[in-house]
């Protein structure tokens, strides 16, 4: 029976002000430039100075570019030593695609935040599994940032990424009751 490696588990350093965000587009591409430019300017008002992916923009049938253009868009991201973050346009479809083109072991040397949800959830599922990095699943630039996302959610997010150490509350909004359906702690 072969005995399964055991991976470190990665937790990227905290974002702070100031710290270059990439923006990539793993899975489908922004559906309007419209939603996009409004949360480029949101995520720049929060204090981040957004770059973007060399292929983002790029469109092939529903993806944002081909597979290889993609996944080349994440590894520069995570090697590149002035880019503190990564988040991504939106989800969609398109992520399985990238999965045999990671270089798990490169991700594993350039710990970094990853923000997304959606179909780029199958990224940070495989992301953690073989590399250890911690991800973010949270608000995304042209789907959250560039709509309506709640000033309250944009605070929680802002407040997690930027969190140093130590335990975090998570609240529910003024006024809307808190259920619990599970006691217990999360680490």
């Amino acid at each position: 029976m072969a005995r399964e490696k055991r991976i470190e588990i990665r937790k990227p350093r905290a974002l702070e002000r100031g710290d270059r965000l990439c923006v990539i587009s793993p899975a489908s591409p922004s559906a309007t430039d419209v939603y996009l430019e409004r949360g480029l300017a949101r995520l720049r008002r929060a204090g981040f100075d957004v770059v973007l992916a060399p292929h983002l923009g790029e469109r092939r049938l529903l993806f944002g570019g081909s597979a290889e253009a993609r996944a080349d868009d994440l590894h520069r991201a995570f090697t590149d030593p002035d880019i503190k973050g990564i988040i991504c346009v939106r989800g969609g479809v398109g992520c399985l695609h990238l999965l045999p083109l990671l270089d798990y072991d490169l991700i594993a040397r350039n710990p970094k935040a990853f923000i997304g949800y959606s179909d780029i959830t199958v990224l940070e599922a495989a992301i953690f599994q073989r590399s250890g990095l911690i991800t973010f699943y949270g608000p995304m630039v042209a789907t959250d940032f560039g709509k309506a996302l709640p000033r309250f959610s944009e605070e929680g997010f802002l407040r997690l990424v930027r969190e140093k150490e130590g335990e975090m509350e998570l609240l529910n909004p003024p006024g809307e009751e808190m259920v619990t359906l599970v006691p217990g702690r999360a680490e």
